[in-house]
């Protein structure tokens, strides 16, 4: 595991109030208006991680209300997950990472912040929609053939110290048939059933991962159409991407990392896979998106 790409993930939380404004924290570092959040503990739940983070740069208790996006910054290696929130209770107050607050409408973000941040505003806004997937510098939105092609340099000199807590990130597909069966493939370094995917390099789109590690696994080319789940090993600090694909082209095989490989319907998920896994298959086939689950690399802990 150790010489594995690793990001950074971090948590953030739009918090909206009964007048459906967001709430923006002004950092004492950089003096930049941002939604509240920071970086994910090894050893902590996602959930719990936002809820610690949104505490300590506002003094809101939140209670997370739905994953609303996720951003890949390409120059840095950092994977943050952004959720719509609602306020419980606590007081804004100012504190040693956040000096001032504000609620702004949508139409008042784009002044404040930079267009990463705005949008992350504004798609906690899109109730109704799918998670947002989108890949950016650290300033401005990258179009997908930009973070294909551009080449930045991941490391400490940009201002994100290599002490901080890092993930390994993972791209996994739940790629569904016709006919409702589910790809699968049998691992061959140790038997296990699981879905097609892999780890996220740090200069990497998760689409662009899940579609290089499904054609490498299975040979079958796949378009990723909707984040499904979060998954986090708590064992391991893996963080899971798991999305809906539909098969474009290419009869699936067996290859160097899948002993075999097999169209599978709901009984046989759950009679061949682990607990862990087979629940990132069954959550992309029930379409309650999208779901965030911890556990143990067996069982599902919550």
């Amino acid at each position: 595991m150790s010489d594995l790409p690793r990001h950074s993930v971090a948590v953030a939380g739009i918090v909206i109030d009964d007048c459906g404004r967001a709430l923006l924290v002004r950092r004492r570092d950089n003096g930049r208006w941002e939604p509240p959040g920071g970086v994910l503990e090894l050893d902590e739940t996602i959930t719990d991680g936002l809820r610690r983070e949104v505490k300590e740069e506002s003094g809101l208790t939140v209670e997370p209300e739905a994953l609303t996006g996720v951003y890949k910054n390409i120059a840095h290696g950092i994977v943050a997950l952004t959720f719509r929130c609602r306020a419980l209770g606590g007081q804004l107050t100012t504190n040693p990472e956040a000096d001032a607050f504000r609620w702004v409408s949508p139409d008042e973000v784009a002044a404040l912040t930079t267009e990463v941040f705005a949008y992350r505003v504004l798609d906690a806004y899109r109730a109704s929609a799918a998670p947002a997937i989108r890949t950016h510098n650290g300033v401005t939105l990258l179009r997908p053939e930009e973070a294909r092609t551009r080449t930045f340099t991941v490391g400490e000199k940009h201002g994100y110290p290599a002490s901080l807590p890092r993930h390994s990130v993972s791209a996994g597909a739940a790629v569904v048939r016709e006919d409702g069966r589910i790809l699968a493939i049998k691992r061959a370094d140790n038997g296990a059933w699981v879905q097609p995917g892999g780890i996220v390099e740090l200069d990497e789109d998760p689409r662009d991962a899940v579609r290089r590690e499904v054609l490498e696994e299975t040979g079958v080319h796949v378009e990723p159409e909707v984040l499904t789940g979060v998954y986090k090993n708590m064992k391991r600090g893996i963080v899971s991407l798991v999305f809906r694909c539909r098969p474009l082209s290419g009869e699936p095989h067996p290859t160097e990392e899948a002993a075999a490989v097999a169209w599978l319907d709901r009984d046989a998920v759950t009679g061949r896979m682990a607990e862990a896994f087979a629940v990132r298959l069954l959550d992309a086939l029930d379409r309650g998106w999208p779901y965030v689950r911890i556990h143990d690399g067996e069982r599902v802990l919550g």
